[in-house]
């Protein structure tokens, strides 16, 4: 079944949402690792090896836009399908975290399908992110993006340039003075 609905303790109504292989409009799989609300009041899944997907209410019916019935510029041969962690710059743009590298597109769209996804990978000169590996994405009360990248150390998302759809980030690592390459999670204290 695509929805179980139960009634929790407190009266309030649960609908689960499972990937219904019959259904292209289900949830594309069942492994999610993050939820994401954007400025403009959407919600984005983030699955792990099933992508990126798009919550949607189209006429009182709950659907999930994903690669597989929307995206149709979305990463291909299998990549960017461990999602790990989504934010959003003050910009508008979204920045989408996977165990493939990091990738982006501005969210001022109207249809799922005019999405176009920026990737970066450490392997080619789109980015000068140190690793591919992503673990953790953190805007911070100052909304600078910090990347935690396993290996990698930590980096810091210091411009995006729109004409030539480039990101460039600061990378601190063991050279700066990290005491390990190897960061898992991100917090802001209360000193930011």
């Amino acid at each position: 079944k695509a929805e179980l609905n139960s009634t929790s303790p407190s009266g309030y109504t649960l609908t689960r949402y499972v990937y219904d292989e019959k259904n292209p409009m289900s949830i594309s799989g069942n492994d999610i690792y993050y939820t994401f609300e954007d400025s403009n009041n959407r919600i984005w899944i983030g699955l792990f090896g099933g992508g990126l997907n798009l919550l949607t209410n189209e006429k009182g019916k709950i659907t999930f836009k994903s690669k597989f019935n929307s995206f149709g510029e979305y990463p291909k041969y299998g990549l960017y399908m461990e999602v790990r962690n989504i934010t959003e710059d003050k910009n508008g743009r979204i920045w989408v975290g996977t165990s493939d590298g990091l990738m982006s597109f501005d969210s001022h769209f109207k249809n799922p399908n005019q999405i176009n996804f920026e990737i970066y990978r450490s392997d080619t000169s789109a980015s000068n992110i140190a690793d591919n590996d992503i673990y953790v994405l953190f805007k911070d009360a100052a909304s600078q993006i910090w990347i935690s990248v396993f290996g990698g150390g930590l980096n810091k998302l210091e411009s995006y340039d729109r004409i030539l759809k480039h990101p460039v980030f600061k990378s601190y690592s063991l050279k700066e003075g990290l005491k390990t390459n190897v960061i898992v999670s991100i917090i802001e204290d209360n000193d930011n």
